[in-house]
């Protein structure tokens, strides 16, 4: 990913990207996706594989659809083709033979929305609540769930999203205390694809657009 030639800057819109992400994510992850610019134009939803087509990724149970874009085999939430191989938006390729290589960038964007939304986020505040009155102040775990089963606990690091500092005396999360899990997986072979809570997951898909904005705004 890192080094890819392409026929224009991929470097520029990249350092954009970072430098500008937190201040945006920061403005319009709490608002509805009506805030935020997306492209119209008409999507192919065909199932040829020699088309720049979005096929729904069959079983995948979150909040909106995950679509894998053809021919280059990556995957998003934004159901119109990435605007660069390896954007912050594509969550990793799946390649014929159903082997998934992660996307880092990927990664990145979602601490990014999440450190910026998780004080505010309705399933982060109902975990905070449940500490209230406890003897003292405790880091919990976000979790996803996955595709193939629903019972994961946090003794599975690989579907821990992040975690954070729950103050007992108020049973709110403490800010400054958002903590990345480094062993997280966006996709098992056992177990399938990371399902984020409802609440984030739309945050996470208005940082997406965010981020699609930003790279077509750089290409003009």
């Amino acid at each position: 990913m890192h080094g890819e030639k392409v026929g224009w800057s991929k470097s520029g819109v990249l350092a954009e990207y970072h430098q500008s992400m937190r201040l945006i994510i920061a403005r319009y992850a709490h608002r509805g996706t009506a805030s935020v610019k997306t492209p119209s134009s008409s999507r192919s939803f065909l199932t040829s594989t020699t088309s720049r087509a979005a096929q729904q990724v069959t079983g995948y149970t979150g909040s909106t659809p995950l679509y894998h874009h053809q021919p280059s085999g990556q995957l998003s939430f934004l159901d119109t083709p990435p605007v660069y191989s390896g954007s912050p938006t594509v969550l990793g390729t799946l390649s014929a033979q159903g082997n998934f290589q992660t996307n880092p960038s990927f990664v990145d964007l979602l601490h990014s929305v999440f450190s910026g939304v998780y004080l505010d986020d309705p399933h982060v505040r109902d975990l905070a609540v449940s500490r209230k009155s406890a003897s003292a102040d405790s880091y919990l775990h976000v979790l996803g769930a996955r595709t193939k089963t629903q019972n994961i606990s946090d003794r599975d690091p690989a579907s821990i999203i992040f975690s954070f500092l729950a103050q007992s005396t108020t049973g709110l999360p403490v800010p400054d205390t958002y903590e990345p899990n480094p062993a997280l997986r966006i996709y098992t072979p056992l177990d399938g694809f990371l399902v984020f809570p409802p609440s984030l997951h739309q945050a996470l898909l208005r940082g997406c657009k965010v981020a699609r904005n930003i790279e077509e705004d750089s290409m003009k």
